[in-house]
């Protein structure tokens, strides 16, 4: 509800057991969800094996609503800018 909203959080779905077809991800409502609902879902990029992002993305391409994050390669330049923005700094 509007007074109570609602954030489900879905990680590695790619890693999801697929006897049941839980990687197909038919099961997942990503159109028909209620307003106050949010949905997160995270998946390695496809594979040969699983092509979660791929249908995620297919699927959220008609709500507009996919935001690609890219993978983090710059981690300690990452974290440096993040403790110089709260003033703080890693010391030896």
């Amino acid at each position: 509800s509007k007074e109570v909203p609602l954030t489900l959080v879905l990680d590695s779905v790619d890693q999801l057991d697929d006897s049941d077809a839980g990687r197909q991800l038919d099961w997942l409502p990503v159109a028909q969800l209620p307003e106050h609902v949010k949905l997160i879902v995270s998946s390695l990029p496809d594979h040969p094996e699983f092509r979660c992002l791929g249908k995620l993305r297919a699927a959220l391409r008609k709500t507009g609503q996919f935001v690609g994050v890219l993978p983090l390669t710059e981690h300690e330049r990452m974290l440096e800018h993040l403790l110089r923005r709260k003033g703080r700094k890693i010391s030896e």
